[in-house]
């Protein structure tokens, strides 16, 4: 199976979930465009706690139901994030000097979110695709 049908599948069987509460503490995003520093988007952060995904082998059909959960809630906060990178970028002047700078840096951080999410996307495709082979 290909990577894009595999993250397919993996999103879809996510969809299925409505948005629940993380299990766990994370950071909320901060809809806010340029902390003290200077740095825009700075204040816009995402949990870095990523969803413990279970075994394949010895989860149950509960535990994977639970896990779709957290990830479900994990993926909406890196949305979050990346919108809050988005409204900074939106912000930014393009006549500033540091302008191209300030656009790679966000871009590499909506980028990096993005590789958390579909790392965690395939972990869990991986460890239903184990369940569902037993």
């Amino acid at each position: 199976m290909n990577k894009s049908v595999s993250l397919s599948i993996a999103f879809s069987f996510l969809a299925l979930v409505q948005a629940s509460s993380f299990a766990q503490t994370g950071a909320a995003t901060v809809p806010v465009n340029e902390s003290a520093s200077g740095v825009p988007g700075a204040n816009c952060v995402h949990t870095n706690r990523t969803p413990i995904i279970p075994d394949g082998n010895i989860a149950s059909k509960d535990e994977l139901v639970s896990a779709k959960a957290r990830i479900k809630a994990y993926q909406d906060n890196l949305l979050d994030f990346r919108e809050c990178l988005l409204t900074a970028e939106k912000a930014l002047d393009a006549e500033s000097a540091g302008y191209a700078d300030a656009i790679k840096q966000l871009g590499i951080r909506s980028d990096a979110s993005i590789d958390l999410e579909t790392r965690v996307a395939e972990e869990f495709n991986e460890a239903i695709k184990i369940y569902k082979s037993r």
